[in-house]
């Protein structure tokens, strides 16, 4: 309707990142035929995937149907790993995704039972939408106000369309009240302020390192520390190898190190830049402020002459 409030349009050009080839857009084929409308080109499909770069003007109306599966740009579900959790614990869920149509609405299942707000039992869930990057999108919290074993299970955000189904699920464990744990700590050291959680006995905690990762670490997981609990119940001494050091002049010295023991000098002039660069970091002593400093600076001079030797 919208074009025919134009009928010396003879050109049509729709450039976007969006256009769907479906049922809906069925229409311009015998449209643009019957008002000798030219499309572009550069009109192209972008959804459904199938269809992707598709030249619409090339299109038959056979090709435009609704017999895709469900495409959901945007399908995200917090938590997504599994949760050890403890009874009388609070536990939040969120759910966010793409509404595809008027139909697309979210709903919460547990072990194939559709969940509901149930205050008796202690679950709320509230629903809103919210515009995103990459169009509207629908979002639902579930709470657990006081988990108790009963809630142990598989637990799944399922985003529901008249086209199909996409689903997202996390598997909970309530553990029981005479399960040891190790209680919530912080620690601090060079490598900055962690915040361990309650976990339970002979498992392995992870924590993002603060300042990322140190220039040494070339492993192919994103860095992290880890602090064990052991079996009775006590943690044991945090490992931050991983992650970088809080002071400038400490990342400085540890990269220099870094740099020469991993590189074979090709010219006495590198040895030459390493050790004035060296020098330039060390020149004041007082300006050590971590225990590391010192370490750091011996092991340079170290293998800057094993360099030398070789």
């Amino acid at each position: 309707d919208t074009f025919d409030q134009v009928p010396s349009l003879r050109y049509l050009e729709l450039a976007t990142e969006s256009l769907t080839c479906d049922c809906d857009l069925r229409w311009i084929v015998g449209w643009r035929r019957n008002k000798l409308v030219r499309l572009s080109e550069d009109t192209t499909c972008k959804k459904p995937a199938a269809m992707r770069d598709a030249v619409v003007r090339k299109l038959k109306p056979n090709d435009m149907h609704c017999d895709w599966p469900v495409e959901v740009d945007t399908f995200i579900m917090r938590p997504f790993v599994q949760q050890l959790v403890f009874k009388g614990d609070k536990l939040p869920f969120e759910c966010r995704a793409t509404k595809v149509d008027g139909s697309t609405h979210l709903v919460w299942v547990k072990d194939k039972q559709v969940i509901t707000n149930d205050t008796s039992n202690g679950i709320s869930i509230s629903s809103n939408e919210i515009q995103g990057d990459s169009g509207l999108l629908i979002e639902s919290r579930l709470t657990i106000q006081r988990l108790v074993p009963e809630n142990t299970g598989t637990w799944q955000c399922v985003v529901q369309t008249l086209r199909g189904n996409k689903t997202k699920s996390v598997h909970i464990l309530v553990l029981k009240e005479d399960t040891k744990f190790c209680s919530p700590s912080n620690t601090t050291n060079n490598k900055g302020a962690f915040r361990w959680p309650k976990t339970v006995a002979g498992v392995l905690a992870y924590h993002a390192c603060p300042e990322g990762r140190i220039s040494s670490y070339e492993g192919a997981v994103e860095a992290s520390a880890t602090r064990r609990c052991d079996a009775r119940g006590r943690w044991q001494t945090a490992d931050t190898e991983q992650c970088q050091y809080r002071e400038q002049l400490t990342r400085l010295l540890d990269a220099l190190l870094h740099t020469i023991e991993g590189t074979v000098p090709d010219h006495s002039r590198t040895l030459l830049s390493w050790a004035e660069a060296f020098h330039k970091l060390t020149a004041e002593s007082r300006a050590f402020r971590d225990p590391a400093d010192a370490a750091l600076a011996a092991d340079t001079v170290e293998a800057l002459a094993r360099k030398i030797r070789e």
